[in-house]
């Protein structure tokens, strides 16, 4: 029985981890991962995805001796946040 329990836990705790890594990578909220099922936002592109590297930096900070421990700075104030530059000017050409 406990090993059973364990078993489902680790599965359901191994796919919420796999898919907020995937929104990490994305530099995506998963508020804003539930508005990309609406078909009319569907082709937007995310302004902030700054590619992997980057995204796993402004997240994580630039030390990777403290990515795992709750400690540090991230970039940005909390409130403005890097774009990417090549999505702003595709949107000012529009």
């Amino acid at each position: 029985v406990v090993f059973g329990l364990m078993a489902a836990v680790s599965v359901v705790l191994t796919g919420f981890t796999g898919f907020h890594f995937m929104l990490l990578l994305k530099n995506m909220s998963t508020i804003e991962h539930v508005e990309k099922r609406d078909p009319t936002k569907k082709d937007q592109v995310n302004p902030f995805d700054l590619g992997r590297e980057r995204n796993w930096g402004q997240i994580f900070g630039d030390n990777p001796w403290l990515w795992f421990i709750p400690v540090g700075e991230t970039r940005g104030d909390g409130v403005h946040w890097e774009t990417n530059e090549a999505v702003q000017a595709n949107a000012q050409d529009v």
